[in-house]
C-alpha cells in the first residue's frame, strides 16, 4: 500500500480498489487479470464449489493451480477446468535464433530494398557510362573537324605565303615607279636599286631645283650608277 500526505497534514492511506464483479458494456466479460493472484483464487475457489455467479469474467489460470486449489479445499481434483474458469497456455519462450528465423519477412523487405537500391545504382551508373560514351565520341567528332580546319589553314597559309613570295620576286624585278622595266640602276649612297634608268631621269629632271630623293627611303641623291646585266 502507497501513503501519501493530505495538503492539510494528515496521513491517509491510499485504498485498494476493489475488483469490478459486474461486466461492462453487452459484450462477453473480460478475464480477470492473472496479476491479481488473490483475487483469481477466490474465483477458482468459487467455480470449484459452484458458487460462481452469472455474469461473472471468465477467470484464466493454469491446470496446476486448480488442482492445488482443489487438494486445499479437500475436494476431489477435477480432470478438467470447473465451468467459469479457463486455461492459461503461457507464451513458448522464443530463443535468439528462432527470433532469427521468425524474421524473414523483415530480413526480405530489407534485402529487396537493398538490391532495388542496388538496380538504381546500376542503372544510374550504366546511364552516367552510356553519357560519358557520348561525349567522347563526339569529342572524337569534333577533335577530326578541328584537325581538317587546321590543315584546311596549313594549306591557305603556305599557297598565300607562295604567292606573296611570288609577287616580292615580282616586285624586285621591276620598277617601283613603272612597273613596266627592269630596276637596273643603284643611286648612292643609299645603295637601293628599285627604279629604271628613264624613271631616275625623269625624276632628276622633275626636281631640277631642289636635290631629289631616293624613292625607296627619302634620301637625298648623291650619284647614280647605271648596271648592266649579260
Amino acid at each position: 500500500k502507497l501513503a501519501f500526505f493530505r495538503p492539510g497534514g494528515s496521513r491517509m492511506a491510499k485504498k485498494q480498489r476493489p475488483y469490478n464483479k459486474e461486466p461492462k458494456g453487452k459484450g462477453p466479460p473480460a478475464p480477470v487479470p492473472g496479476s491479481n493472484r488473490t483475487i483469481r483464487r477466490e474465483r477458482v475457489e468459487a467455480c470449484l464449489k459452484g458458487t460462481e455467479v452469472n455474469g461473472w469474467p471468465v477467470v484464466k489460470t493454469t491446470m496446476s493451480e486448480v488442482k492445488a486449489i482443489a487438494k486445499k479445499l479437500g475436494i476431489q481434483i477435477p480432470a478438467e477446468p470447473p465451468p467459469g474458469v479457463e486455461l492459461f497456455v503461457p507464451k513458448p519462450r522464443v530463443s535468439r535464433q528462432e527470433q532469427q528465423q521468425t524474421k524473414p519477412a523483415s530480413t526480405s523487405l530489407e534485402a529487396l530494398k537493398a538490391t532495388l537500391k542496388a538496380k538504381e545504382a546500376e542503372n544510374r551508373q550504366r546511364e552516367v557510362e552510356e553519357k560519358l560514351a557520348e561525349c567522347q565520341e563526339r569529342n572524337k567528332e569534333q577533335a577530326l573537324a578541328l584537325q581538317q580546319l587546321v590543315e584546311q589553314q596549313v594549306a591557305l597559309n603556305e599557297t598565300l605565303e607562295q604567292k606573296l613570295l611570288k609577287r616580292q620576286s615580282a616586285q624586285e624585278d621591276e620598277c617601283i615607279i613603272c612597273r613596266n622595266k627592269k630596276p637596273d640602276t643603284v643611286i648612292f649612297p643609299c645603295r637601293h636599286q628599285h627604279v629604271c634608268s628613264l624613271c631616275l631621269h625623269d625624276l632628276i629632271r622633275r626636281h631640277n631645283s631642289r636635290a631629289a630623293a631616293c624613292p625607296s627611303c627619302r634620301t637625298p641623291i648623291g650619284f647614280f650608277s647605271t648596271v648592266y646585266r649579260l
